[in-house]
């Protein structure tokens, strides 16, 4: 996936949601590194979200994470604040927005879930164990695919050559 195509699709899924819930301005930067990398940022503000392929000098946080990290806590297969707790994304700024975000983020990922549960012509329909989890891909979804491992299994992995050199970028050094 590339930048542009990232981006997209986390323009797509999060700016026709309703942000009023989190009653605050809310300005967070991503800086990906890997297959999509590049930075971009989500602001929420006035009961919108708006997504930008552009840094945010006035950002509340900055996270640092691979683009398979980006795609798995942007469409809700994995939880922002137990990323951040594996060692997955490293972060600056305020952790108070870092909880206004993951509300954002779940409030984002269960509405698609409720819309895929109540769309027409799944009345009757038995599910199948194997893809009850993974929604229907739409366009978008189809191109954010990865190949990352179920999270029990990540936490058996080393971090990345990039994730030590976010540490080091930061001036934690090597620990």
């Amino acid at each position: 996936m590339k930048y542009h195509e990232l981006v997209a699709a986390i323009k797509e899924k999060y700016e026709p949601v309703d942000a009023d819930f989190i009653g605050e301005h809310v300005s967070c930067q991503f800086n990906v590194t890997g297959e999509a990398e590049g930075a971009f940022y989500i602001d929420i503000y006035e009961g919108k979200a708006h997504v930008m392929p552009y840094e945010y000098f006035d950002r509340d946080v900055l996270f640092f994470l691979p683009t398979d990290v980006m795609i798995e806590v942007a469409f809700g297969r994995t939880d922002l604040i137990s990323a951040i707790g594996d060692g997955w994304i490293g972060l600056e700024g305020r952790p108070d927005k870092v909880r206004k975000l993951k509300e954002f983020i779940d409030r984002v990922c269960a509405q698609e879930k409720t819309t895929e549960a109540n769309a027409p012509g799944d009345a009757g329909v038995e599910k199948n164990e194997a893809t009850e989890d993974k929604p229907a891909a739409s366009g978008a979804e189809e191109a954010v695919e990865t190949d990352r491992p179920e999270k029990a299994a990540a936490e058996d992995k080393p971090a990345a050559s990039g994730e030590q050199e976010t540490s080091k970028r930061h001036g934690q050094g090597d620990e």
